[in-house]
């Protein structure tokens, strides 16, 4: 399956169970920066949202950090499967439900974007705000375009 069909259905999966996520911490600003939410089998995820350092002109405003662990599974598990295999990619639809919420908790809409150009695109389409999302992996971002 190709990149964007992939990242098409992360967005459905992700769009599908916004409302069954919850807020659990903010930081000092009354920014969202944990949210925990719903996983595939009954699982529970807590995704950790962090603000890091944008230089200017690099073709989108702002950065987001997520980090997706596990926080609960009704099967017994070892520790090392506590990390979402998500983070290898751009973003888990668990990274995907917690930005969505952190943008609606400010009164924004969000669309996400596979690839800087689409972002760019989409930004001027509805004058909003370019942000990028990034994993562990950081060399992999995705984009969503923040607007009211």
């Amino acid at each position: 399956m190709n990149h964007r069909k992939q990242f098409a259905r992360r967005v459905a999966k992700a769009r599908s169970a916004v409302a069954f996520a919850q807020i659990i911490e903010r930081d000092d600003f009354g920014n969202v920066s944990e949210v925990v939410v719903p996983g595939s089998g009954a699982k529970l995820y807590a995704v950790s949202l962090r603000k890091i350092a944008t230089l200017p002109h690099r073709g989108y405003d702002a950065t987001l950090q997520a980090t997706c662990t596990m926080q609960y599974s009704p099967l017994p598990m070892d520790t090392e499967s506590l990390e979402c295999r998500g983070n290898n990619v751009a973003a888990c639809y668990h990274t995907m439900q917690a930005v969505m919420i952190a943008l609606q908790n400010d009164h924004f809409r969000g669309i996400w974007c596979a690839d800087s150009q689409s972002a760019a695109f989409q930004s001027l389409m509805k004058e909003g705000t370019i942000i990028r999302v990034v994993g562990e992996n950081l060399d992999n971002p995705a984009y969503v375009v923040a607007h009211r």
